[in-house]
């Protein structure tokens, strides 16, 4: 029987909107490896309705920013407004689609370019909830 004193401590609880099932799985077991706790879902409606009903403390959102049904942005505002402290991080493989004028990505925008590796995703999860 495992010892509960040596049991790991969960970091907080992730949620990932994904529609592509292969980012989904891959972005799933690199929180997990993190020490985080996920919820994920391919349509943002359902990830929604989980964060809705979720009792403990959602640190961070990835969310692909192109989805059917409702994009990255709606679901990040959302989410944000059920748990203000969330953290948002975007995926795209469109990275145009968070830029500005100017060609830089919006100010406040946390945006990871599709394909990424998972060394990429963890790195930048964990300095996004680091600081």
């Amino acid at each position: 029987m495992p010892d509960p004193a040596k049991a790991p401590v969960s970091l907080g609880t992730v949620l990932v909107a994904e529609d592509q099932p292969a980012i989904l799985e891959m972005t799933i077991r690199t929180v997990q490896a993190l020490g985080y706790d996920v919820l994920s879902a391919a349509e943002p409606v359902a990830l929604l309705e989980m964060a809705r009903k979720h009792p403990g403390r959602i640190v961070a959102l990835l969310t692909d920013v192109m989805m059917p049904d409702m994009d990255g942005r709606a679901l990040a505002q959302a989410v944000t407004a059920l748990h203000p402290h969330v953290k948002v991080l975007f995926m795209s493989g469109y990275p145009e689609s968070m830029m500005d004028a100017n060609g830089k990505v919006e100010e406040g925008v946390e945006l990871l370019v599709k394909p990424f590796s998972r060394m990429a995703l963890g790195e930048k999860l964990a300095g996004m909830l680091k600081g």
